[in-house]
């Protein structure tokens, strides 16, 4: 989900990447450009089902009672979705075992999955 953070949590965010951890997953945001944070989550399928509704406010609510950064972070900043992107089944821990080709060395995802950071 991409958001207008407000003066405050702008600044909190200037040059740096915040990493909340909760029970069964975690959230990530930074500042992009324009005054645009950037912010992803992952969390466990169970809890996921909980949070799956697409409405953006529903997350919102998830991830702040998680998080005072977060619940600071997305007080008073309008949101530029109305629903946030996202992936499921992430293979967390997948290893390519079978060679693609010997012209062909796989790299990044393709070698072993790389969890997502911010999203």
């Amino acid at each position: 989900m991409q958001l207008r953070p407000n003066g405050t949590a702008a600044d909190a965010l200037d040059d740096l990447v915040h990493l909340s951890l909760f029970a069964g997953g975690y959230a990530g945001a930074c500042l992009v450009e324009d005054g645009v944070a950037t912010i992803g989550w992952v969390m466990e399928r169970d809890r996921l089902d909980v949070t799956a509704l697409p409405e953006w406010q529903v997350h919102a609510k998830f991830l702040a009672q998680r998080s005072s950064f977060f619940s600071s972070l997305l007080s008073n900043a309008p949101p530029l979705w109305s629903k946030p992107l996202a992936v499921a089944a992430i293979p967390y821990g997948f290893i390519r075992k079978r060679v693609i080709s010997e012209a062909v060395y796989p790299v990044g995802d393709q070698l072993a999955v790389i969890p997502s950071y911010t999203g």
